[in-house]
């Protein structure tokens, strides 16, 4: 999720978002930022300068930061680095850098780090660098990355065949995605987004596809096998412009209109569309345009054009960000003020402002919203503490 960050000035002075925040605002003072990714129970971002930074938990090391204390405030990753893009998974984080060299730092038992099966790299490793990439994807406990001739590499847990390369045996070092169908389109990738136990993508000519489990119809294709090991096409053919993927449900935003698509569970209506009935094929959300969608673990948000910002979904820890703990909405809410970007962990959210301020809400645990605190927030709050 890209963004940028300053958090310079006083609320009141920026015309900031009037939420009551948990604790005395410490605005972050660093440089702007171009990325924001959250996981499970962490959140990073990357500064424009290429300076990475992270919060929450750090039980398994995915804040890099050579220990595996959880860290209430952003710590520092690898500064010696300079970074291009970022990825935060389950336990684990991936970044590429401004030589397009892909590394991890994490959790690494089954091989979701890339350079073998390890049990845990405290730091940032460097994946073989024979292939440089453009963009790198960390799901649950795999990973991808599209290459800079636009082909697809993934690596990790294969047991569902999220992986996409044939089989269902875990993989530790980068192993090509191929387009197996007859009249496919050449493998030339733009988005992947990796869920628990499936991943899906969109290639360049904006057609969306999936693979791995499909016990919940989270892969949008016709027919009822319940796992798919290679690249399969989802069923309704709008062009995609994003893609997300949840806990077995799957999120695209389509077409010139920019309507939001969802497919697969729906227990919790994480996908927005007034109900609790579990689609095997794509349904429209909404008339509303979009230009950005992030699934979490059963809640998903999007930012509409106009930049506000809605979620929908579970909400029993406030991720939902509306000041109730509903167990769910199945219709989207809307999240006062004007907003950027946005992205979806286990129970909480984090989404940059249009004043460049990064907020966070829902379950505090192991200290993600980044304010100091343990206590979970109904409202955003605003990521605070200098750590520069």
């Amino acid at each position: 999720m890209h963004l940028g960050w300053a958090g310079l000035c006083l609320l009141a002075a920026c015309g900031r978002i009037g939420f009551d925040e948990a604790e005395p605002a410490d605005p972050i003072v660093t440089p702007k930022i171009g990325q924001l990714t959250v996981g499970y129970q962490h959140a990073c971002v990357r500064t424009i300068e290429g300076g990475v930074f992270c919060w929450g938990g750090n039980g398994f090391g995915q804040l890099g930061n050579g220990a595996t204390d959880d860290s209430r405030r952003p710590t520092v990753t690898a500064s010696g680095i300079v970074w291009a893009d970022l990825s935060a998974g389950e336990t684990h984080t991936c970044g590429l850098d401004s030589n397009g060299i892909a590394y991890c730092w994490g959790t690494g038992t089954n091989g979701q780090l890339g350079f073998g099966v390890v049990p845990i790299a405290l730091v940032p490793m460097p994946i073989d660098g024979q292939r440089t990439y453009r963009r790198i994807f960390a799901g649950s406990r795999s990973t991808c990355a599209i290459a800079t001739d636009r082909t697809l590499w993934c690596w990790g847990r294969n047991g569902a065949r999220q992986l996409g390369i044939g089989g269902n045996t875990d993989v530790g070092v980068p192993t090509q995605v191929l387009m197996m169908l007859a009249g496919a389109p050449d493998d030339q990738w733009d988005l992947v987004g990796m869920g628990d136990d499936h991943t899906c993508a969109v290639q360049t000519d904006r057609s969306a596809w999936c693979w791995g489990s499909e016990v919940d119809g989270q892969l949008g294709v016709a027919g009822t096998v319940t796992t798919r090991d290679r690249p399969q096409p989802v069923t309704s053919d709008p062009a995609y412009t994003a893609i997300a993927a949840g806990q077995n449900y799957s999120l695209g935003v389509v077409g010139t209109g920019g309507a939001v698509a969802s497919w697969g569970l729906n227990a919790n209506g994480q996908l927005g569309l007034g109900d609790l009935v579990s689609r095997r094929a794509p349904g429209l959300m909404s008339e509303h345009a979009h230009d950005i969608v992030s699934a979490g673990v059963s809640h998903a948000c999007a930012r509409r054009t106009d930049a506000s910002l809605v979620c929908w979904g579970k909400g029993n820890d406030g991720e939902l960000g509306i000041g109730i703990t509903d167990s769910f909405a199945s219709t989207p809410v809307t999240i006062p003020g004007q907003w950027l970007s946005v992205g979806c962990g286990n129970d909480f959210t984090c989404a940059l402002d249009a004043d460049e301020a990064v907020w966070c809400w829902g379950s505090n645990s192991d200290g993600k919203l980044g304010n100091g605190g343990t206590s979970r927030s109904l409202v955003p709050v605003q990521v605070t503490g200098d750590p520069i």
